[in-house]
């Protein structure tokens, strides 16, 4: 037995596995619909718990607020090309600029300047709303004196006079405060200015809700924020950056997104003149210092003058004056140029990661140096901007970033040595210049005493004033070059508060958990198709038989409740079901339609699937039509004849095949002219050892006499084998399938059946059929059965006991019935 159970499921496991892998070919559409219907309350619920689902996500989700702003970023390089100073710069790609704009070190400038540091809560049941600068109340010229008190919730509950409680909790110690409104009020932990703006809304949020507020640090405001900030290109063509901010606060996010926009603007153009900045500062340094000294040098002439009644010495050889100051000024520039040459050689010399390129231009441009070395700065350049951008996208491990890496170091070495050569010229100048200055100095010192005199003070006088004319327009140059390299940033779009969210979004959020549902329900309705293992319909006992069963056709099915077992085509004559068994009775003569008594053995593959109540039918039908039938009850183990006439069991089967009663005394009569029945009688311990002991064929003989039909009810045959022997001796050989509830399977067991007991007139009933099938135009006789047996109660429907169909079906099927009437 337990053998033949595992082989029964892996029977049935084949059958799923063969179902899945011909889904497509095997596909019953009639079927699908059949089961969709069966499930509907499933899928309603599906659809309700999807839809609740729904609700409760829109309304217990906070809602999420966008703002963007749109920036321009164009380097404006026309002073510098008009002005011809320094090489052409190239413009700096957007990705330099995105990195800037949400970088941290950006965005901690940006939650500084914004009104952050108190954050002003609403909290619901669920949700909680920040208030921002809309807040009813604000706390304002805050100063801590215990940092502990940053992050920790502070209540505030409001009288209706505007007095406010401010309570919390900090290390383990509770703290309250009273506080009246526009006073300056202090605790151990900070102090602030507290404002009321409007009590009564104030008192309106205060209803439902409950109102805190919480200080916040820089880095909890980073922390909180920066990760909800976007930057993308807009227009790589335009040249222009959109900044977009998320926050459950549409004020927050606008005032967030046009503060980094103005924060990048105006760091962006601090950043590009910094560099010229220094220079023009160390130049003006330089001019202060100058005139000084040239206005005390204009003093001492005039002094000098006054002191010796003289204007002027024209017997100073103007020919050496003039060549000690050009000398001089040669002198001079050399030194300026060392002084530059100096401050490159300090920037170039730094690891070459930490080079500011920028600075290097400036403090060269418009000097001499630029010549020898400003085509290596700007390859230099080039190479730093093509590994900053190549950075978006690849690793610094990668062998392309090694590569620049190497050509940078070695960009940076021939400027080195460009620099040191350059420098080493100028030295070897100035030293020369130094000699021939000398020279001359100590000829021209040889004058008379005043004439050497005065012209020594105005010799420096005019070497301070050319210097001074240098300098000043070193300045002017620098200036220019500053401007030339600053960013010309626009915002052209401001950030403004959204009106409405952008998640959750609620035609979305339906339409994807309305998509859910449909999904699942589907799922189940495919799950539960492919489980579906019941025989629906005679096509199928056909089809598993491999048409080696005949086919004696259906028994409907009905709705309503009646007693178990019972015989009912008395009861309606024109009823469907009256019919159904009229029309297997036509079908018999097909099988066997010679002269004599007819045996007629019943059986199914176990108990339930109404094998007694179509054989007391099927005993009846034929009565009707004046032939003499009698039923036997062969299932001695569960008895169910005697129910169906509602009789004793007290004799029968059992006491005749063990000879304790005669079979006359054991035929019972029922209302139907010419149907008789024997009951089982009292169940035996041995009911196979009976039936095979010899009493029964003595028994059938003895019924031929007097009766045309013997209809036996046999015990199931899937269960127990005691039937298979009366399935051999019947001429009639009736095997029961209930619609929707006989497994697949058990067509395999009536084969068994005929291929190895040679029952070779085998036919089948389908039992317990859904007619209503027809409505959907698969008329697969699909449905429950009648419950039988074990337990089970029948179950007939509205049509029983009527005496015409009622038309079902659409209006039109209605109309043509009344008119057929």
């Amino acid at each position: 037995m337990l053998g033949e159970e595992i082989s029964s499921k892996n029977q049935t496991f084949s059958q799923y596995k063969e179902r899945l892998s011909n889904f497509s070919n095997e596909f019953e559409l009639g079927l699908f619909i059949f089961i969709a219907r069966k499930s509907f309350w499933f899928v309603m619920l599906i659809f309700g718990a999807c839809f609740s689902g729904a609700f409760l996500y829109l309304r217990y989700s906070a809602p999420v607020y966008e703002s963007s702003a749109i920036i321009q970023v164009v380097n404006d390089d026309t002073k510098r090309k008009a002005l011809d100073i320094g090489s052409e710069m190239e413009e700096e790609p957007l990705e330099i600029y995105l990195e800037l704009i949400r970088s941290k070190f950006l965005f901690e400038k940006v939650v500084k300047e914004l009104p952050l540091d108190v954050s002003y809560i609403i909290e619901g049941k669920v949700l909680q709303e920040e208030s921002y600068i809309h807040s009813t109340y604000l706390l304002k010229d805050i100063s801590f004196s215990d940092s502990a008190i940053i992050g920790t919730r502070i209540n505030t509950v409001f009288d209706k006079n505007g007095q406010c409680t401010f309570s919390y909790a900090l290390g383990g110690k509770q703290y309250s405060f009273q506080v009246k409104p526009n006073t300056l009020f202090i605790t151990p932990h900070f102090k602030a200015f507290y404002n009321l703006n409007n009590l009564k809304f104030t008192l309106q949020s205060q209803e439902d809700n409950k109102l805190y507020c919480v200080f916040n640090s820089k880095q909890q405001l980073v922390a909180k924020y920066f990760s909800k900030l976007s930057v993308k290109i807009a227009n790589g063509t335009a040249k222009t950056i959109q900044i977009t901010m998320s926050d459950n606060n549409p004020y927050i996010a606008a005032d967030i997104a046009n503060m980094v926009a103005i924060s990048f603007k105006d760091f962006d153009s601090v950043r590009k003149a910094e560099s010229s900045s220094r220079v023009v500062g160390f130049v003006k340094m330089q001019l202060d210092k100058v005139d000084a000294e040239l206005s005390e040098l204009q003093n001492m002439l005039q002094e000098f003058k006054k002191a010796n009644k003289v204007n002027d010495f024209t017997s100073v050889s103007n020919s050496y004056l003039e060549r000690i100051s050009e000398t001089e000024s040669d002198f001079i520039q050399t030194e300026i140029d060392e002084e530059i040459l100096s401050e490159i050689e300090n920037k170039v010399n730094a690891d070459a990661k930490e080079i500011d390129i920028y600075n290097v231009i400036s403090a060269m441009s418009g000097s001499n140096i630029e010549e020898g070395i400003g085509k290596n700065v700007e390859e230099l350049r080039l190479l730093l901007k093509r590994k900053e951008s190549l950075l978006y996208s690849l690793k610094p491990e990668s062998g392309e970033i090694k590569n620049l890496d190497y050509q940078i170091n070695l960009q940076v070495k021939v400027i080195q040595k460009g620099v040191a050569a350059i420098k080493a010229q100028t030295s070897r100048r100035k030293n020369l210049l130094k000699t021939r200055r000398d020279t001359l100095e100590r000829f021209f010192y040889s004058l008379p005493e005043k004439e050497l005199k005065y012209s020594d003070i105005e010799r420096r006088y005019l070497i301070k004033e050319k210097y001074l004319t240098i300098l000043q327009e070193k300045k002017t140059e620098y200036d220019i070059s500053a401007q030339a390299v600053t960013s010309q940033t626009e915002v052209l779009d401001k950030a403004v508060p959204a009106s409405s969210p952008v998640s959750p979004r609620k035609r979305l959020i339906s339409i994807a958990f309305f998509l859910i549902a449909v999904l699942l329900s589907l799922a189940l309705i495919f799950i539960r198709y492919i489980l579906h293992n019941e025989i629906t319909s005679l096509n199928e006992i056909t089809k598993f038989s491999n048409a080696s069963m005949n086919i004696l056709g259906i028994v409907p099915k009905y709705k309503k409740d009646i007693p178990v077992s019972q015989l009912i085509i008395d009861k309606n004559p024109k009823s469907i079901i009256s019919e159904s068994f009229r029309s297997i009775r036509t079908n018999l003569q097909f099988i066997a339609n010679d002269e004599g008594t007819k045996i007629l053995a019943v059986t199914s593959t176990i108990s339930g699937e109404g094998k007694t109540f179509v054989a007391l039918n099927i005993g009846g039908i034929i009565a009707y039509s004046g032939k003499k039938v009698i039923i036997i009850d062969l299932d001695m183990r569960k008895p169910k004849i005697h129910k169906g006439f509602n009789v004793e069991n007290n004799i029968g089967m059992s006491t005749i095949l063990s000879k304790r009663s005669n079979y006359r005394d054991c035929v019972r009569h029922s209302a139907l002219a010419n149907l008789d029945y024997i009951t089982a009688g009292p169940p035996p311990p041995n009911p196979a050892e009976l039936i095979i002991n010899g009493r029964l064929d003595e028994l059938i003989i003895e019924l031929k006499k007097d009766y045309d039909f013997i209809i036996i009810d046999n015990p199931p045959v899937g269960l127990v084998s005691d039937g298979i022997p009366v399935l051999l001796k019947a001429d009639y050989p009736i095997y029961i399938f209930r619609a929707n509830y006989s497994k697949k399977n058990f067509v395999q067991n009536a084969d068994r059946i005929i291929n190895e007991n040679g029952v070779v007139k085998l036919s089948a009933i389908l039992n317990g059929v859904d007619i209503d099938r027809g409505r959907y135009g698969y008329n697969y006789g699909y449905g429950y059965g009648y419950g039988y047996g074990y337990g089970y109660g029948y179950t007939y429907g509205e049509n029983y006991f009527d005496d015409e169909v009622k038309p079902k079906g659409g209006l039109l099927s209605r109309l043509k019935v009344k008119k057929k009437k």
